[in-house]
């Protein structure tokens, strides 16, 4: 192994997981507004209660969360790095009722 930081094929992690996931869970009952320019403005998305298709979800693949499907979580500025990892470092997390915790041992 060698030695990987940020930017350099790490871990990125979202801070505010309870958040993110509410959204996640309440995105598909959302329709996007038609202008592109009008993406950040919550007050011109539609509720569409009937259509339970999950943005960001494509047969055969995991549930994909990217700035298209799930604009509001801003995940080109809010994912943050796990610190620099060396060789024989791992990581280790888990997500409890509270807060995503996040370990790493030397």
């Amino acid at each position: 192994m060698t030695s990987a930081g940020a930017n350099e094929g790490s871990l990125l992690l979202y801070p505010d997981v309870k958040t993110a996931m509410a959204y996640v869970i309440l995105r598909p009952l959302f329709d996007a507004p038609e202008d592109e320019c009008d993406i950040m403005d919550a007050t011109k998305w539609t509720l569409n209660a009937e259509r339970g298709w999950f943005p960001g979800t494509w047969r055969q693949l995991p549930q994909i969360v990217s700035p298209a499907s799930h604009p509001h979580l801003r995940l080109e500025k809010c994912l943050v790095n796990i610190p620099t990892m060396r060789p024989g470092d791992t990581v280790w997390w888990h997500a409890d009722v509270r807060s995503l915790s996040l370990s790493w041992f030397t």
